[in-house]
């Protein structure tokens, strides 16, 4: 249903994130309150209708957005400029030339910085870098022909927003476990109408999820996607995969 109404970037990297957050609660209703299924299955489709997982997938892009300024700052630059620096080894500085000298020739008015020019003015350079960068992503947006490097980009923004919403998936992974452990633990408190094994496993999953969003997403499982689709990005920097017509 997804599929029909949102375009495989804003599903891949601003909806699943925030699906994915709010998973631990969506298995903890169904199979807590297993009789709220049909309710939940209409909800679900009234949400789609009205808009709610549009809003959702815009908050989900938005701290996305909000977090990728705090992280450019850390990293020094994104990873796009940064893999264009003369003095970063990422790339080695053979295949790099080559993408500087393409770009020289291709980007009207651009000139690629010499390694003295980038040391005596790193500001300038990374200017130049990012002007370079704007202009390759204007001719690479055609998904089917460079559909790896659309995958790349979904891959980081899926990374990138998850970052964004991670202390709000913690509470959604929380808030079952802290329910099931009242339930279980405090005999005046039953509230649950399922029984004990159902509830338990809502638990587990809150828990695998809860340790996913803790111990994965971080600022260098951003970064590495983001230095994937920085290389793939560059990679369209040989003449031939630019010039040549799709078959």
């Amino acid at each position: 249903m997804l599929e029909k109404v949102f375009d495989p970037y804003s599903l891949g990297a601003r909806i699943r994130p925030a699906l994915l957050a709010l998973l631990p609660l969506i298995v903890f209703t169904y199979l807590a309150f297993p009789k709220m299924y049909e309710l939940l299955a209409a909800l679900a489709g009234a949400a789609v209708s009205f808009g709610f997982v549009t809003a959702l997938g815009h908050y989900c892009r938005a701290r996305g957005r909000a977090v990728e300024k705090v992280l450019i700052r850390r990293w020094g630059g994104l990873p796009t400029t940064q893999l264009l620096r003369h003095r970063d080894s990422e790339i080695d500085a053979t295949t790099k030339s080559r993408y500087h000298g393409f770009l020289s020739r291709n980007v009207p008015g651009w000139v690629a910085p010499t390694p003295e020019q980038e040391a005596q003015n790193p500001e300038d350079a990374d200017a130049r870098y990012q002007s370079a960068i704007k202009w390759l992503l204007e001719h690479t947006r055609d998904t089917k022909r460079f559909s790896m490097l659309f995958s790349e980009n979904v891959s980081y923004g899926f990374r990138r927003n998850a970052l964004g919403i991670k202390w709000f998936a913690v509470c959604c992974a929380i808030t079952p476990l802290i329910l099931v452990c009242t339930e279980l633990f405090v005999p005046s408190v039953s509230f649950l109408s399922s029984d004990s094994l159902s509830y338990g496993f809502s638990a587990v999953i809150s828990l695998i999820l809860l340790l996913w969003w803790i111990c994965v997403v971080s600022d260098n499982w951003v970064k590495d996607a983001g230095i994937a689709y920085a290389t793939r990005l560059l990679a369209a920097c040989e003449e031939d995969t630019l010039r040549r017509k799709p078959a």
